[in-house]
């Protein structure tokens, strides 16, 4: 029954059941892997790469609906192997249009910076997107010109090192910087201010830059509110496995799990 939680007839639902409500709508149970089942799914390949995954860089994906009419009308940008994949940008928006969400953070722009404050023009107030590239940058920038809906992006392209990133704990005893974006909070605090962002999106960094995608919520996740929703794509690597664990051993995230979807799309929760 619409507008009606099962046992309370009549009442409202809560914004954390409305929330519950749509996750499972768009990111469905069958096409779910527990993190403990794909962590051991890698424990017993001799091979990490490509694991879970197959290479895909290659292959572009392909877009349908209003997605495809946005992205046909670039004339600078075109997506690639590593963008989110079409059943992964229907989950997000559909997240997004059934939990109101208004204010995103992303590392990684493309795709989704592209096509999801078109497809929410009016509904998204601040979207935040940080890139490392300057040159991949400055094409983003110019596919940006196109539309006023893309008045509420922020594209701030930050220098990553390693320097004083967070140390991460390898598994035989050794450590290493994971690298971190420099000026990053300072981003992060002039575009939200006191509002931190319903959602947060990691579609990148390279690889080039050091387990950017784990900094990119361990650098913030003080200044973000418990139970924000974090989605990282590309989760079925053993790269991405890791940081996952690590964000949940840490105590940084409860991870919800990963959906079939692409390259895989990790849904996890900011935790107090």
């Amino acid at each position: 029954m619409s507008g009606v939680v099962a046992g309370h007839r009549g009442r409202v639902p809560t914004r954390r059941q409305a929330r519950a409500a749509a996750l499972a709508r768009h990111f469905p149970a069958e096409l779910r892997i527990t993190l403990d089942a794909a962590l051991a799914l890698y424990a017993e390949m001799e091979s990490k790469s490509p694991g879970l995954v197959p290479q895909r860089k290659s292959r572009r994906p392909v877009y349908a609906g209003a997605a495809a009419e946005i992205l046909a009308g670039q004339t600078t940008f075109a997506p690639s192997g590593y963008s989110l994949s079409n059943e992964g940008l229907e989950a997000v928006a559909g997240l997004i249009r059934d939990c109101g969400f208004s204010r995103v953070l992303e590392f990684g722009p493309g795709v989704t910076t592209l096509v999801l404050p078109r497809l929410f023009d009016g509904q998204i107030e601040c979207w935040l997107s940080i890139e490392e590239n300057a040159e991949y940058g400055a094409v983003l920038a110019s596919a940006l010109n196109g539309h006023p809906a893309y008045g509420v992006v922020n594209l701030q392209c930050l220098t990553a090192s390693d320097e004083a990133g967070p140390v991460v704990q390898r598994s035989s005893g050794s450590a290493f910087r994971a690298s971190s974006f420099q000026g990053l909070r300072q981003a992060f605090k002039a575009s939200f201010g006191a509002r931190p962002p319903d959602l947060v999106l990691i579609d990148g960094p390279s690889r080039a830059i050091r387990w950017g995608r784990f900094a990119a919520l361990a650098d913030l996740v003080d200044l973000l509110a418990p139970g924000t929703l974090v989605l990282l794509d590309d989760a079925l690597r053993h790269r991405e496995i890791t940081i996952l664990e690590a964000w949940r051993s840490r105590g940084l995230a409860e991870v919800e799990g990963i959906y079939r979807m692409g390259g895989g799309l990790a849904v996890a929760r900011v935790l107090p």
